[in-house]
């Protein structure tokens, strides 16, 4: 069995939906104000864009997400 976890900051964009940055393995579940400090720092940066020009420019959330994997011996 293994787990995985990942920080995942969703944003506003320019165009009308959701912007979507996730970071693996945080060492430790990061302070609300925090993250809300590095997604306003990366909003600022201009650092990110989607191939369809969509590009970060509001904070909408962010949250922790935990995946437990358990292979199947099937042979």
């Amino acid at each position: 069995m293994s787990k995985t976890r990942r920080l995942e900051m969703i944003f506003n964009n320019n165009i009308g939906g959701r912007f979507t940055i996730a970071l693996a393995e945080p060492s430790a579940v990061p302070k609300p104000a925090e993250t809300r400090a590095l997604m306003l720092s990366i909003i600022n940066a201009n650092a990110f864009s989607a191939t369809n020009g969509a590009t970060p420019t509001a904070v909408h959330s962010a949250r922790i997400v935990e995946r437990d994997v358990i292979d199947v011996a099937v042979l």
